[in-house]
This record gives structure tokens, C-alpha cells and sequence, in this order.
């Protein structure tokens, strides 16, 4: 801009050309016209002038830079700390991030260090990588708050939420999360551009998590996390150690789980195969328990499959060797209508000791008259055909608003004579 500047306003002259008409004084009659030679002596002075200012800012830069980032962060609220190691045209590297109270920081990072993409164009942001960073959050009364992040992290936008165009390496990331129900910890490690590419892994932990009358403990979840046209994979294990929920419980449980959240978080398709080692709902008993679960949640309503297995069930009405069950679970976003259908089959049903203990009291009540032996028979027939017996059932459970709602369209209990103990067709049953 400065050599076109500069020769813009002078006319380079012809060396053949011939030299304009002297005045009687011996002078030019154009004054403005300068000598070429002469003119030619104000390049270098602008080359060095050149030089000189490329040359300040070259080894102004950090200062340069440092006045940026402290401009930026300004203008995004955010008090943070920071050194400034390396600017250079291919790489920037700070140092000691703390963003938030130094005392109790929200995000601190040890290195930050940002790569230039070089293209044919203008350079561009390339690989940003991340050391050793820690987050710090709190969950109170349901909401999560990352402190003086949030106003980024929360940031109301007129655009669906999605990842952001960024290339990002991550080394030894963690995170703490601090609720009522209690701690949480998190790790992840990967690389790879966010949207489309990025690989790594993902670690939860809670030693205990206490709410709503629900208790987990030793909780962890480990996998893979992939990203791929804009959805988000996790694929890996879930345990626990021991499940508590309203009076159920769930002893040594872990399932293998592959999930996929759609591109805006508004959506997950994905599956879960459970296996519990044991599992007791009030007076009830199980041994080892397995679900496979492949279920599509979409614009707020929950499509499931489900098939399920469990051995070794027990209650003092009754025990069953096995049962099985598989069907479709169909939910509205708002959960004021849920539908479950299944087909039921089990072997091995046979009396409880309680109601053993029940027809015994009640045959020796009624001794010396007609009913004893009756229940007497009763009690002996129903353990003998116990023995080999076999359960089938189909059935539809719904709950609409505040009314639940069961129909059985057919139930049989088989006998091992092949009788049947207990038959039942278009079964109803409603309460509120």
C-alpha cells in the first residue's frame, strides 16, 4: 500500500525523454517534477519504516496478546488469571488459567495450547489442547451452576444447542461436582474435532448418591464417547455395588449401555442389557436377574422393547423358578399416559410357605367336617401338579391421568398332569 501510494503520486520519466524548458533563471518551468534518482531514495526509507513497525510488533506480541485475552475476558465477565508463555504464528501457549475466585476457582487449566490452521485463505483456529484442566459445579434444588461460567454455558440463544465447531485435544480432564445427593466425579481423555471425529473416553464415580428416597452406592459408569454427524455415543459399562428405591432393591447390578444423543440434545436411541445378582421388592425375592432394554425417545415420548428374565422368584404366597417377560413400553413426554404390554411365561410355580402353612390351619380348623377333606385334597393336589407346572400369560397395564388400568385377555397356570390349575380370559381391573 505504500509503494502504490508513494508512486502514484510520481511520474516515472523516460531516460530518451527530453528535459523540460529552462527559465531565464536556469530553473524548470515544472518545480514539482523531481529528479528520478532522487526520487528513488524514499524507498528504503519507507522499507525500514516498514521493517521497524513489523519488527515492534513481533516483539510486542505478547503484550499484544496478553491485551486481547484480557479484553475478551473482560467482555465476557469472566476474572481470570493467567500467563502468557508463547505467541508465535503457528502456535499459542498460556499458561496457569483460573477463572473465578482463586481461592475457590470454577475452571482452572494448566496449559492451553492453540494451533494456527494454515490454509489458502486466512489462518484459522486449529487444535486447541487442553492440560490437566478442572471443573468445579454445584446441583442445588435441581439446577446445575458452573459458577461464573454459567452466563457461557447457559447462555439463552435463539439456535438449538449443538457442539461447537472446534477441534479439541483433552489430557487429563476432571471435573467435581458437588450436590445434596452427593459428590460426583468425572474424567474424560480424547481428541478430535467435537461435532464430527472426536474420540476418547469417559469415567463417572459417586460413592454414594442419597435423594427422593432413592440410595445408590460404589456407582461408576466407564466407555467409550464418540462424536459423528453431530451425535454424541457413550458405550461402556454401569455399575453399582447396591440400588435402593422406594422398598426396591437391587444388589451388585451392572449394565453394558450404548447410547446416542441426537445432534440438538433433544433426542437417544440406544440400548441397555441389565444383569442384577439379586433383586427384592418388599416380601419378594429374585436371584440373578437379566433385561435387555432398546428404546428411541424422540420430540418427548419414550418407545421401549423389552425383554426380561429372572430365576429363583419367592414370596410367601408363592415361588417360581423362572419367569420371563417381553413386550413394548409406549410413554408421553409428560408421563400422563404410559402403556405396557407384554407376554408372560414361567415354570415352576408352586405354594409359599405362607399359604402352605394357611390351608394346613385351615383343614385342622375345619376337622370333623366336610371341608377338611377338601382342603385337604386342595393342599395335596396343588403340591403335587406344582412340581412341573407352567405359567402363561398376556396382559396390557396402562395408566392414563390418575386412573391405572389392567387387562389380562388370557392367563393359564397348567398343572404337571397337564391340567390346568387356574384359567382366566378378558380379565379387567381399573382404580384410581
Amino acid at each position: 500500500c505504500l509503494y502504490r501510494g508513494l508512486g502514484a503520486s510520481v511520474r516515472r520519466m523516460d531516460e530518451t525523454e527530453p528535459l523540460p524548458a529552462a527559465s531565464p533563471h536556469g530553473l524548470p518551468d515544472e518545480p514539482e517534477a523531481l529528479d528520478p534518482v532522487r526520487r528513488r531514495r524514499w524507498w528504503p526509507v519507507v522499507l525500514a519504516v516498514v521493517v521497524g513497525l513489523v519488527a515492534l510488533t513481533w516483539f510486542s506480541r505478547e503484550r499484544l496478546a496478553d491485551d486481547y485475552i484480557a479484553g475478551q475476558l473482560e467482555s465476557m465477565g469472566l476474572p481470570a488469571t493467567y500467563t502468557v508463555e508463547t505467541i508465535s504464528t503457528g502456535q499459542q501457549v498460556i499458561k496457569d488459567v483460573v477463572i473465578g475466585d482463586p481461592a475457590r476457582p470454577d475452571l482452572t487449566i494448566e496449559r492451553v495450547d492453540v494451533e494456527t490452521a494454515r490454509g489458502w485463505g486466512l489462518p484459522g483456529l486449529g487444535r486447541i489442547t487442553l492440560v490437566r484442566p478442572r471443573l468445579y459445579g454445584r446441583w442445588k434444588d435441581g439446577k446445575l451452576s458452573f459458577g461464573r461460567l454459567d452466563p457461557l454455558i447457559f447462555a439463552d440463544s435463539a439456535e438449538p444447542p449443538a457442539l461447537p465447531a472446534l477441534d479439541i485435544a483433552l489430557v487429563d480432564g476432571r471435573a467435581r461436582i458437588d450436590s445434596d445427593m452427593g459428590a460426583i466425579g468425572i474424567k474424560a481423555e480424547g481428541k478430535g474435532a467435537l461435532p464430527d471425529g472426536f474420540r476418547g473416553v469417559l469415567a463417572v464415580v459417586a460413592p454414594r448418591l442419597d435423594a427422593d428416597g432413592c440410595r445408590g452406592e460404589m456407582l461408576s459408569a466407564y466407555g467409550q464417547i464418540t462424536t459423528r454427524a453431530g451425535k454424541v455415543r457413550f458405550a461402556g459399562p454401569v455399575r453399582g455395588a447396591a440400588l435402593d428405591c422406594r422398598g426396591v432393591t437391587l444388589a451388585h447390578a451392572a449394565a453394558g449401555v450404548d447410547v446416542a444423543l441426537d445432534p440438538h440434545f433433544d433426542g437417544a436411541e440406544g440400548r441397555v442389557d441389565l444383569a442384577v445378582a439379586s433383586l427384592a421388592a418388599g416380601d419378594a425375592r429374585a436371584g440373578s436377574s437379566q433385561a435387555g432394554l432398546r428404546f428411541v425417545w424422540r420430540k418427548g415420548g419414550l418407545t421401549s422393547h423389552y425383554d426380561l428374565a429372572a430365576s429363583n422368584l419367592a414370596s410367601p404366597q408363592a415361588t417360581l423358578a423362572n419367569l420371563s417377560a417381553r413386550g413394548v413400553v409406549r410413554s408421553d413426554g409428560a408421563a400422563q399416559r404410559i402403556d405396557v404390554e407384554g407376554d408372560l411365561a414361567g415354570a415352576g410355580l408352586a405354594m409359599g410357605q405362607r399359604l402352605d402353612r394357611q390351608l394346613a390351619a385351615l383343614a385342622h380348623a375345619a376337622d370333623g367336617t366336610l371341608a377338611a377333606p377338601v382342603l385337604t385334597a386342595i393342599r395335596t393336589g396343588l403340591q403335587r401338579e406344582a412340581r412341573a407346572s407352567r405359567l402363561s400369560a398376556q396382559f396390557v397395564a396402562r395408566r392414563t391421568g390418575a386412573v391405572d388400568s389392567l387387562v389380562v385377555p388370557q392367563a393359564r397356570i397348567t398343572g404337571a398332569s397337564g391340567h390346568p390349575l387356574l384359567a382366566m380370559s378378558r380379565l379387567q381391573l381399573a382404580m384410581t
